[in-house]
């Protein structure tokens, strides 16, 4: 994918934080280069075995709660995304003319503020397949 993808956690409507420590824990083993993301840690490019990869920008994860990834794409990527969603009770949504988004579980609905159009009919993805099938529909 080469639009920006954007992951949201949300407690009671407002924007609740990231921790860092999963955050690394589930992406950087996969790094290209992890020297620089200890640097800048705002960005960096993760590369899987299966040829899975894309850019991921998380500025201030652990206070914003959000993180954007772009040129993103496989099995293992998509995989990763959505446990980092599942774990953090996080939102996925991109740009697109239908207003759409994904969530890994009911709970997470819950969540979600209310007044945000592309969060009203959020998706149920039990996998980062399903996750990345969404997106592709639109």
């Amino acid at each position: 994918m080469s639009f920006d993808i954007f992951m949201q956690c949300f407690r009671n409507g407002e924007p609740a934080p990231i921790s860092r420590e999963l955050f690394e824990s589930i992406f950087l083993p996969h790094a290209t280069h992890p020297e620089s993301y200890k640097a800048d840690p705002g960005y960096f490019t993760v590369k899987y075995p299966d040829g899975s990869g894309g850019a991921i920008y998380c500025d201030d994860v652990e206070k914003s709660g959000c993180v954007m990834v772009n040129h993103c794409g496989g099995k293992s990527f998509w995989a990763d995304f959505w446990e980092l969603a599942d774990h953090t009770g996080s939102v996925i949504f991109w740009p697109s003319e239908k207003a759409e988004s994904v969530v890994t579980n009911e709970a997470t609905l819950k969540e979600l503020p209310k007044d945000v159009p592309d969060f009203a009919a959020a998706k149920i993805a039990r996998d980062g397949d399903e996750v990345a099938a969404v997106i592709e529909a639109n």
